[in-house]
């Protein structure tokens, strides 16, 4: 008998490229389809200008997965990634359009939490400067993070009716970010959230994709 295939959308966080989730693709089961996103200004499309709002990152995102929404699809997003998950998908109800089956959110406060601002961001604790080469690391990425966190910065939450998409939130337990601000996922579907706790920061995904993996695998099966 053969399964039903799965996209899986991936939003990268602040400052993130796309190739930077292709891991993940190891350990999904044979009929996830990984859809890596790039958004502008990022990895392989660096030579275009970035997009400096969260409204323009959203457009952007919707126009990218159209071609996917009459399949069955979910969407994970990391960071600044399960912002947009949450808005594209609000976008997607509002036009009366297939939602995603799922929302994968990681490292993410809920939306009615602070997200960081640039302000909040320590580059020299970023990159490392006083290794070869991280001036220019810096002048590559710096520009980015910055724009992509001022575009969330600016966002400002409106209360909105829950999405009807169940939303399995992950988050590491020594992120800046408090546990209680990730558990408010809660208020924004009619489900109830499915949670896990990892070991590691902001960035604990990288080094936990085996058991990201394992948790879409079973959460999609």
């Amino acid at each position: 008998m053969m399964t039903e295939k799965t996209n899986l959308i991936c939003l990268p966080h602040a400052g993130g490229y796309a190739d930077g989730y292709s891991k993940l693709k190891h350990y999904l089961d044979n009929n996830i389809e990984q859809i890596l996103v790039e958004y502008p200004g990022h990895g392989r499309k660096h030579r275009e200008p970035l997009l400096t709002s969260l409204e323009e990152l959203v457009d952007f995102v919707y126009n990218e997965i159209k071609p996917y929404l009459n399949t069955k699809y979910a969407v994970y997003g990391h960071s600044m990634g399960g912002r947009i998950a949450w808005l594209v998908s609000h976008r997607l109800r509002e036009l009366n359009l297939p939602q995603p089956i799922q929302l994968f959110i990681s490292g993410c406060p809920a939306p009615s939490a602070p997200f960081m601002s640039p302000d909040d961001v320590d580059f020299r604790t970023i990159f490392n400067l006083s290794g070869p080469g991280m001036d220019a690391l810096r002048e590559m990425f710096e520009p980015i993070i910055q724009a992509d966190l001022k575009a969330v910065d600016d966002y400002q939450y409106e209360t909105k009716e829950p999405l009807s998409v169940p939303i399995t939130v992950c988050y590491g337990l020594e992120d800046d970010f408090p546990v209680e601000d990730f558990l408010k996922w809660d208020i924004e579907t009619t489900h109830k959230i499915d949670s896990h706790e990892f070991q590691g920061d902001h960035f604990f995904n990288f080094k936990n994709f085996d058991r990201i993996g394992e948790i879409i695998n079973q959460t999609l099966r």
